[in-house]
């Protein structure tokens, strides 16, 4: 594997997933939770990602042969594609199961109390340890350019699949460690618990704690989203998208094949985030956390979609895109406090989301996803009937 595809991330990526698989195994052997099995099991599941990875890039590594003139290196993107297959598949199957043990045995650990907190300290360090390599590798590759940057041109991809899930997984870490200990933070400082109200919309710390957190994840994914779908703007002036469109291509499959990767990686980020948290913070519901995540996927659709219309139909406005997440930022943070119309928090397609726990409305959801469909589409036909470039 050449050195852009960040062996040496990958190996620690990979040596972290197995530490945290035998803490949480010997976790288990000294509280006997069936919780900590099931995790321990769900990390070495985790480590076949970046097997996955060395092989894809072991593979593309190899000479070109008269049946394959040009190589193989596009190999590796076919590997990195079934790593976030597996991510939101198979993990959200480990993350079912998850919830099935918790109704299961829902009393905590009585017995070697601290163990759970050692489990989550030394996941954070290997995690920590794992991001940091990542890091370091990618300083040594992308120049001058932004992380943002870096991660929708690299022309390996391993080193952003690395990066973005390890920064799923602390983002999951720290929220769910943070959670345990919230109503002790929060319960001396009034406008810290207002703040938590605000941003989760209950009066319970611990719930709109993690609804708030939720909803800064959502914007988050939003905006791996917006920017997965812009990258169609960037190829459209760089000239390559006529270069692409020139051979057998179809506009929807070019489209198609950047607006999947606008889907499923916001799910992804999502899954993992809700999974880790849940995970994490065993105080808590694991189904209600995870839920409370994956409840913002609508929302953060129809954002990405807002991003489809202005390509389809007014390219050179694209850009404008990025004004959505701001304004829902915005909103979500001051909304309440400057008093905003409801009208205006109603702009925000998070102020729609229903929060957990508690009773959900399907309607929302449905409308929400109602919605991203019919922008969505509206962009698409767009592009299929305007000039490229424009």
């Amino acid at each position: 594997m050449s050195s852009q595809g960040g062996t040496t991330a990958i190996l620690a990526a990979l040596g972290a997933n197995l530490g945290i698989a035998v803490t949480k195994l010997l976790a288990f052997l000294l509280t006997g939770s069936s919780s900590m099995l099931a995790e321990s099991i769900h990390s070495l599941a985790d480590s076949g990602n970046q097997v996955l990875l060395l092989v894809g890039g072991k593979r593309a590594g190899r000479e070109a042969t008269p049946e394959h003139p040009f190589g193989y290196g596009r190999q590796r993107y076919v590997y990195a594609f079934i790593v976030s297959i597996v991510l939101f598949s198979v993990g959200g199957l480990f993350a079912l199961y998850e919830a099935y043990e918790k109704w299961r045995e829902p009393e905590g650990i009585h017995d070697w109390q601290w163990v759970p907190v050692a489990v989550l300290v030394v996941s954070i360090a290997l995690e920590g340890f794992s991001l940091r390599t990542a890091v370091r590798e990618s300083n040594e590759v992308r120049g001058r350019r932004n992380w943002v940057s870096f991660v929708r041109t690299a022309k390996a991809p391993e080193l952003p699949v690395v990066l973005l899930e390890d920064c799923a997984a602390l983002l999951g870490l720290v929220f769910g460690g943070v959670g345990g200990s919230v109503v002790d933070i929060a319960k001396d400082n009034q406008g810290l618990s207002d703040i938590f109200a605000r941003l989760g919309g209950s009066d319970q710390l611990v719930d709109s704690y993690f609804a708030g957190t939720a909803g800064i994840v959502g914007l988050i994914a939003a905006c791996y989203g917006v920017q997965a779908t812009l990258r169609l703007r960037d190829e459209e002036t760089t000239g390559h998208a006529e270069a692409v469109l020139a051979t057998a291509v179809s506009r929807y499959a070019w489209a198609g094949s950047h607006l999947l990767f606008s889907l499923l990686g916001p799910a992804v980020a999502l899954l993992a985030e809700g999974a880790v948290t849940g995970l994490v913070y065993t105080d808590g519901d694991f189904g209600d956390i995870l839920g409370g995540a994956m409840l913002q996927l609508p929302a953060v659709w129809v954002l990405s979609a807002v991003a489809v219309l202005l390509f389809g139909l007014l390219p050179r406005w694209s850009l404008v895109a990025w004004a959505a997440p701001a304004v829902c930022l915005l909103i979500l943070l001051v909304g309440e406090t400057l008093q905003l119309s409801q009208w205006l928090l109603d702009v925000s397609p998070f102020t729609h989301v229903p929060h957990l726990p508690g009773t959900v409305s399907a309607t929302p959801l449905v409308t929400l996803l109602a919605v991203a469909v019919v922008l969505g589409v509206l962009g698409v036909v767009g592009l299929r009937r305007r000039n490229i470039p424009d």
